[in-house]
């Protein structure tokens, strides 16, 4: 079977039939937070056509463990922080994965609230943040607290 037809929609005459693997994909992206699937449990291909479809307001948690795909951050960076993030990816290991997820703890360090409630945030996305832009700190406590669950980091600014 081609991948055009495992993808795509049959058409005869006026009625268009979806495939059940294009079916089968779309039940998998809509429960993907909460039931997400790995390159092993799919065929490649069929893991790229999921990705290319999962919306860009995922968990956070979620997408540092699941999702490695460049061009799903991309699109996620672009979205949220405009087509001027594009000069930026240099500042963050030319990776899109990791450009969202030093962005996105630079902002969520700024509410400690946040901080308190999803504590285990810094767990998952470790891998990705290496330098982080400081603008405002929360108490000294919380800031040691999260610099020790970030493993990874060696620049602060």
């Amino acid at each position: 079977v081609e991948q055009r037809e495992i993808n795509s929609v049959t058409k005869k005459s006026d009625i268009t039939i979806p495939s059940l693997v294009f079916l089968s994909q779309n039940v998998v992206v809509k429960n993907f937070e909460t039931r997400p699937v790995r390159v092993g449990q799919v065929s490649i291909d069929i893991f790229k056509s999921i990705v290319e479809r999962l919306p860009i307001d995922l968990d956070p948690k979620v997408g540092a463990t699941h999702i490695d795909d460049e061009k799903y951050w991309k699109r996620v960076c672009v979205a949220k922080y405009g087509e001027v993030v594009s000069s930026q990816i240099e500042y963050h290991g030319l990776t899109w994965k990791r450009l969202f997820f030093e962005r996105y703890c630079e902002e969520f360090l700024l509410n400690e609230e946040s901080i308190q409630k999803n504590a285990n945030l810094f767990q998952k996305v470790n891998d990705y943040v290496f330098t982080l832009r400081l603008k405002g700190l929360p108490s000294k406590e919380i800031t040691n607290e999260i610099i020790s669950r970030l493993s990874n980091l060696n620049k602060t600014e």
